[in-house]
């Protein structure tokens, strides 16, 4: 429901930005009494979600879970603005979704991300992990050994899926050019490092 996932989102331009495979319908058990863990998936540039379905379809049906897919602002029905900042708020309000509404425990939701998607994956997991490893030191300066080890506190995501991730833009096509010798293509490259050409790293 686009309504729901409004409630629980970061942002109300964001609530049409989500698809689920399989879908359920009323009346059908919870997707977290079906399926033990729920692949939250964040798709490349230049595609929305919709161009997604043969690919999620097969997640869903290869890894016997739910593939929650998100859509970011400012790509497919979603109004908004693209920006890194707006790709991670997108991502958490999937992972609330996730909680609040499909009844997954957080560590229970494998994170994937293909190519601009790799990075607010990324960044998600490393700040779950940067919670665990707080809870894990606090429990061990209280003397508590039973939880001080970071799996018995971890309440992150099971997995992080990296499908064609990178660095930057810039990086990729300076690479790309020295390795290609292409003039045309370094020209680009000098342009995008000089700040003539603007991109998200």
């Amino acid at each position: 429901d686009p309504r729901r996932a409004t409630e629980v989102g970061e942002d109300p331009t964001w609530g049409v930005g989500l698809v689920m495979w399989p879908p359920t319908r009323r009346g059908q058990p919870a997707p977290a009494d079906t399926k033990q863990r729920l692949l939250i998936y964040g798709h490349p540039n230049a595609v929305d979600i919709g161009q997604m379905a043969y690919e999620l379809t097969y997640y869903a049906a290869a890894l016997d879970c739910i593939v929650l897919a998100y859509e970011f602002r400012g790509y497919g029905l979603c109004e908004g603005k693209p920006s890194e900042e707006a790709c991670v708020v997108d991502l958490k309000s999937a992972i609330r979704w996730g909680v609040d509404v499909l009844g997954f425990p957080v560590d229970a939701m494998i994170l994937m991300g293909r190519s601009i998607g790799t990075g607010p994956a990324t960044q998600l997991a490393a700040a779950f992990g940067r919670v665990a490893r707080r809870r894990a030191d606090a429990a061990a300066n209280e003397g508590d050994a039973e939880t001080a080890a970071p799996t018995a506190v971890f309440s992150g995501p099971a997995m992080l899926v990296l499908e064609a991730p990178f660095t930057s833009i810039r990086q990729c096509t300076g690479a790309l050019a020295r390795t290609l010798g292409l003039s045309a293509m370094s020209d680009f490259a000098a342009g995008v490092g000089g700040g003539r050409v603007k991109s998200i790293d």
